[in-house]
Order: C-alpha cells, then structure tokens, then sequence
C-alpha cells in the first residue's frame, strides 16, 4: 500500500535534527576548555583510551592474519599487529608511564 504525501508536507532533503547537533557541539566545546584547563588529566584520560584499543587492534589485525597466511607481506603486517598487542598490554600495565609520550610528541613534531 502506498500513500502521496502532499507537496506541503514533504521533509527537505537534508534535514537534521538541531537538538542533537546543538548537544555534540557544546559538550565538544566544554571537552575542549576542560581539556585546555587541566592537560594533564586530558592526556591521562586520551591515555586510557588509546590503550585500550591499542590491544583491540592488534588482536583483529591477528585475527585477520590468520586468514590470509600466504600474503607475501605477512610478516610485516604480523609485526606491527604483534607490537600493538604488547604496546597496549604495557599501557594497559601501568597507564600513566605513556602519559609523558603523550604530552610530547605532539609538541616535538609542532
């Protein structure tokens, strides 16, 4: 069954709801002054984060390694993979010896 809808009554095409991306734009802009304010717990708390997806990672690109045993880069798609599973592990380990990487870099590569 089909119904017409008039021509007064049609939704424009790219209507968005103004609600939801009112909300996403002021809590990004307080994450953004909270970061601003204390760098230090946003780095620990962007530590935490990375860390747990960093075994994450690793473990699917494992995962899908395994699948594919006779690429011919097998070996340097197993490294990297490997290396994030432990990476994460050691961040995962003790969270806050990552925070100072953290801090740097972005500033040593500015």
């Amino acid at each position: 069954m089909t119904t017409l809808i008039a021509a007064s009554q049609e939704q424009p095409a790219l209507s968005v709801p103004w609600g939801g991306l009112l909300f996403q734009v002021g809590a990004s802009i307080l994450l953004a002054f909270g970061a601003i304010a204390s760098p230090v717990a946003a780095t620990s708390a962007a530590d935490v984060f990375i860390d747990c997806l960093m075994p994450v990672g690793g473990r699917a690109g494992l995962f899908g390694l395994r699948s594919v045993h006779r690429l011919p880069d097998f070996t340097w798609s197993l490294v990297p993979a490997a290396l994030s599973v432990v990476a994460g592990g050691l961040l995962r380990w003790d969270p806050l010896a990552g925070t100072p990487s953290f801090t740097i870099v972005p500033i040593a590569s500015a």
